[in-house]
Parts: structure tokens; sequence; C-alpha cells
């Protein structure tokens, strides 16, 4: 291994690390966008978009404004390389715009932005219905060789990654939360009406229902109206428990 490559890894290990630490998709992305301007040879901009499934091209982050108006560009035309590695499922490389007659209205728009090169990677997105693409542009010709592709492509992997962990914790993160809310509201339900913990349930998921509202978002204005009414749940029931203890605000049942 040469320092090139050396310090290429690197760079990569400290990307990796910063990803690894994001708590948010939004953080999570921008700070891909922002390591692949600073190591991926020749990369001047980047920029992250979906394509969903009407067919639009979203831009979710960018390194700057001009990556923003590149990405409007294939979105109005509906056509372009970050818009066919997001319907083809496969990287593509442009060394040079200015030859390329693939994408008329898009090449055009691009080179005067300044843009001449461009390289985009398909990241395994998290919703089904969409896919999402790492865009890596130049301003210069011919730039991206072999080893920008490379580095590019494993970019996109840490990304894919990165964006896996932060889903994976915030799905988990809202999982608790909608657990607790519900546990609290079926604590609610079985003070106000002398219910069992399973009939409180029962009865929540009745309601639900009939008034065809997510369980959750019941259970949160269920709670949001007992802290209303000075009514705060001790803990959520169990399944040994017949009844929840409530207590109010001022110290009175």
């Amino acid at each position: 291994m040469d320092a090139g490559d050396r310090g290429t890894a690197s760079a990569l290990a400290r990307v990796a690390a910063t990803l690894a630490e994001q708590d948010s998709v939004d953080h999570a992305l921008e700070a891909v966008v922002s390591a692949v301007v600073q190591t991926v040879p020749g990369a001047d901009l980047a920029s992250i978009s979906r394509l969903q499934r009407c067919g639009a091209l979203l831009t979710l982050t960018a390194s700057d404004e001009r990556a923003v108006r590149i990405d409007e560009a294939q979105a109005e035309s509906r056509e372009g390389p970050c818009v066919d590695t997001l319907r083809q499922r496969s990287p593509m490389t442009v060394d040079n715009l200015a030859d390329h007659h693939r994408w008329p209205r898009f090449a055009q728009r691009a080179l005067a932005l300044g843009v001449r090169g461009r390289m985009s990677f398909l990241l395994d997105s998290t919703h089904r219905s969409s896919a999402v693409a790492l865009n890596v542009y130049s301003t210069s010709v011919d730039t991206f060789d072999p080893g920008a592709r490379v580095v590019g492509q494993l970019f996109a992997a840490y990304a894919m990654l990165a964006l896996r962990k932060v889903h994976a914790e915030q799905t988990l993160g809202e999982a608790l939360r909608t657990r607790k809310a519900i546990g609290q509201a079926v604590g609610i339900v079985m003070e106000r009406y002398q219910l069992t913990d399973e009939r409180a349930f029962a009865f929540l998921v009745r309601v639900s229902s009939l008034s065809n509202r997510k369980l959750r978002d019941l259970a949160l204005d269920v709670v949001d109206d007992a802290e209303r009414h000075g009514l705060v749940a001790v803990a959520p029931p169990s399944r040994s428990a017949s009844r929840s203890r409530f207590r109010s605000r001022s110290g009175s049942h």
C-alpha cells in the first residue's frame, strides 16, 4: 500500500467514525456530502438525491447551492446520469458532459453551472418505494480516474450503512415511544372506566378502528388529556395488574 492508498484509507476510517456518530438521517446525509467533497479525488460538489415513486427527483442534501441547482436541472428535465442511475440501479460516470448527447437538456444547464464531469452511485434505500443516489460533481473534465471511482463507491457503501444504522435507531426509538404512550393510555382507561388491562387495551383498539386513527396517535391524545386534567400515570400497567395507580399533580386522587 503506497502513501496515497494509506491516506485514502485513513480518510475513509475518519469518515466511517464520523458517520457512526450521527443521530439523525439528515445529519448523516450532510456528513456524507461534506466528506465526499473533502476526500474523493476530483470532487468539487456532491449531493444525495431520491427518485420517488411518482418519478420526481428530490434532493435530500447537497454540499452547496450549485449542487442543488444541478439536481433541479435533472428533476425538471427528467433526464441525466443521476436519473439513469436511480432508474437502472447501477453506478454511472461521465468524464465530459460536453461530449455527451444522451441528456441534451440537462447537459446544457450543467455546463452553464460549470460542471463538466460527474459520478452517481446507488444507495440502498430505507424506503421500499424509492431509491437514493450519491452524486459527485467535478468542474474539470476527465478527472474521475478508476481510483476516484473506487473511493466514490466506498463512500456510497459507508453512506448506506450509516443510513441503515440511523434509520434502525430511529425506528427503535419510535417503537419504544409508541409502546410507552400506549401503556400509559391503557393505564388511564383502566382507572377511568375500572377495567382490566386487557379490556382497556381492547377498548383503545376499538376506538382506534372506529375513528380510523392510528393507535399511537389515539394513545398520545389520551395521555395529553389526562395530563391536562392533572392525572399522571405512575407506571404502565402490567399483565399481572388489574388496575393502574394514578396520582394527581395536586396530590389528590
